[in-house]
């Protein structure tokens, strides 16, 4: 399961709250097996509960905003998408994760992508190709990996806040 105390989660948490944001980090099932139509339906609950509605995903969860955001016309006011992977390169993932995204439909979006150039787990042009197919911002930095330690926490906060 994703665990919303890990990483550096609990340390946005705390600088969004300090602003005066509600946060809600919900719990991915299936760590070493994750189903798409699980973490689509949990993005999907959590976007009905709310009015005003930033996404902030990390790795896997980045490809569920992407899809939750395919098959939906919700209204989102920003996404960030967090060291995004290359699905292509996860062959073993479910049937769903390779569902056929339609980039045209996210021109308009506001949506920032987030990529270090030293990320041992993705690619960081594939990053950067995601983002042009989005026509998201892109931001880049040179030594923050796969953005997993807690001390992530500062850049991760000055692209979203």
């Amino acid at each position: 399961m994703s665990n919303p105390t890990a990483d550096w989660y609990p340390a946005i948490t705390q600088k969004l709250e300090a602003l005066g944001h509600e946060v809600v980090i919900p719990a991915m099932p299936g760590h070493r097996h994750p189903e798409a139509e699980k973490w689509i339906e949990i993005i999907e609950r959590e976007v009905a509960s709310n009015k005003e509605v930033v996404l902030v995903g990390h790795s896997l969860g980045t490809r569920a905003i992407v899809l939750f955001l395919n098959q939906s016309d919700a209204n989102l006011k920003q996404v960030f998408l967090i060291a995004p992977p290359d699905i292509e390169e996860h062959p073993k993932r479910d049937n769903a994760w390779h569902t056929k995204v339609d980039f045209e439909k996210f021109k308009q979006s506001d949506i920032t992508v987030l990529a270090s150039k030293n990320d041992p787990i993705v690619k960081f042009e594939y990053s950067r190709n995601l983002a042009r197919k989005l026509g998201a911002k892109f931001v880049e930095t040179d030594s923050h990996g796969h953005f997993a330690k807690p001390s992530d926490a500062e850049i991760i906060f000055e692209t979203i806040k």
